[in-house]
């Protein structure tokens, strides 16, 4: 059976909008652009490998749902729980050969499945199509495969791992001999989360604003494209209590997903404006920063070091 050994944290058809000839011009570590291949940015080997979770792992998935979602969704979350927990057991008890090659392409083929669904999403905001993305029919899946964007990366998962005390309930560690490894929820976890903050959005009545960029300043992006614009990227403990997207689409097109009266559904953007979010986005990023132009972030490093 093949496997997929490299995976992408960050889409590589998204980052394909700041790339010629597959080429990425990236900030490493807050050093100077380089001129790199999109396959060697954002990946890591066998990173969406889905392991089995215990009964503990399961209900605090199970928890984590929320229980105002409607009825259909709640009940996608908990048959995708199960598929899950039946796939492995069936694993167990036939002793299926390749099981854990199989496990290892079941993540990277579930990931890829909502990229293909996002394709025409993506391409619609491209050309300024917001009101398909967001009309009835289709605004809850635009919501949750942009959250998906969010929460696949790699700083995300590393944050989950380093904040485990804070987020595994602490009723349930001591009702519990069994332990708790966050790569056997990650998957599902991803996906719950993903449903839970989109209709978080589409209750608080968020709306779609399109940015746009005609400056001389073009949108970067980073190896943590979506993020908060009230959270604090820097510090392991970011809790807020208010919630906006801001998502770059291309060099001159992002989104922001808010709640905020004070947007208008369409803004562009002043040069001030623009480097508010690019240095959002370096902010938010764990190591790489991508741009189309190799000066595009000599505003933002100091390269005297």
């Amino acid at each position: 059976m093949n496997t997929t050994k490299k995976s992408h944290y960050v889409w590589e058809y998204y980052l394909k909008s700041w790339a010629e000839n597959n080429f990425i011009f990236c900030s490493f570590n807050g050093k100077p652009v380089i001129k790199v291949s999109l396959n060697k940015v954002a990946n890591k080997r066998y990173f969406y490998k889905v392991t089995p979770f215990n009964n503990f792992e399961k209900q605090l998935l199970i928890r984590a749902i929320d229980r105002s979602l409607p009825p259909n969704k709640y009940k996608f979350l908990m048959l995708y729980l199960d598929s899950i927990n039946w796939r492995f057991m069936a694993q167990k008890t036939l002793n299926l050969k390749d099981s854990e090659k199989s496990n290892i392409q079941l993540g990277e083929d579930l990931m890829g499945e909502d990229e293909q669904s996002f394709i025409k999403f993506l391409d619609s905001l491209k050309d300024n199509n917001v009101a398909f993305c967001v009309s009835n029919e289709n605004i809850f899946k635009l919501y949750s495969l942009i959250l998906m964007q969010y929460f696949r990366t790699k700083r995300i998962y590393d944050d989950l791992k380093k904040g485990i005390d804070e987020l595994v309930c602490e009723e349930l560690k001591t009702d519990s001999n069994e332990i708790f490894n966050v790569q056997n929820i990650i998957t599902p976890f991803r996906q719950i989360m993903s449903y839970n903050v989109a209709h978080y959005l589409i209750t608080t009545k968020s709306k779609t604003i399109l940015l746009k960029n005609n400056t001389s300043q073009e949108f970067i992006t980073s190896d943590q494209p979506v993020l908060n614009t009230y959270a604090d990227y820097s510090t392991l403990n970011r809790h807020t209590d208010k919630f906006e997207l801001y998502y770059p689409i291309t060099p001159n097109i992002a989104i922001l997903i808010s709640n905020n009266d004070k947007y208008d559904n369409v803004s562009e953007l002043n040069l001030d404006e623009v480097d508010y979010y690019n240095r959002k986005i370096i902010n938010a990023s764990q190591m790489q920063v991508y741009c189309s132009k190799a000066n595009s972030l000599d505003r933002y490093i100091d390269k005297s070091e």
